[in-house]
């Protein structure tokens, strides 16, 4: 087993997760599962090798992801890694007061590229203009469909370029 203590993976120069803690566990010289936490305990991450890639289940409380204006109250996801890749799959989240389910691709073959679908349901949108600092004054809920994409060199420039297509009530 390898326990580590403020682990930080830095993804290009734009990305930054961490301080990360948790352990390793190989079993044969190979590993065996894995499990990582960020110090506010907002996000765990559990993984187990395949032949596919790295399987993943993700949980979070109160986890706001960097780079991004949202915080996703509650969440569960699966995920897998490969050499090309992450497929973020079967998201349940609390977000913004309602409910976000969905996918996201994360790609970085060739620069960064993202896809993903998602259904709405119940979202505030008077949460939503506050998160992301739109000088609306709407209440009421949302609902629908989102569908969002981007290319980039970076992280950052990955949001920047970014387009959503929705259909919402």
């Amino acid at each position: 087993q390898l326990s580590l203590s403020n682990l930080r993976l830095e993804v290009g120069s734009s990305i930054d997760l961490g301080p990360l803690n948790g352990s390793f566990i190989f079993s044969d010289g190979r590993l065996e599962s894995a499990a990582l936490e960020n110090t506010d305990r907002s996000l765990l991450l559990k993984a187990l090798p395949s032949e596919a890639g790295l399987e993943m289940t993700l949980e979070g409380r109160a986890w706001r992801p960097p780079g991004l204006p949202v915080t996703f109250a509650a969440l569960q996801a699966r995920g897998l890694l490969q050499p090309d890749g992450l497929r973020i799959s079967d998201i349940d989240t609390s977000f913004l007061g309602g409910l976000l389910k969905g996918d996201w691709r994360l790609s970085w073959h060739n620069g960064l590229g993202m896809a993903g679908t998602a259904t709405l349901t119940r979202v505030d949108m008077r949460k939503l203009s506050s998160e992301f600092g739109l000088a609306m004054n709407i209440e009421g809920d949302l609902g629908g469909s989102l569908r969002i994409q981007g290319q980039g060199t970076d992280w950052v420039n990955l949001w920047q370029n970014a387009s959503a297509q929705a259909s919402v009530e």
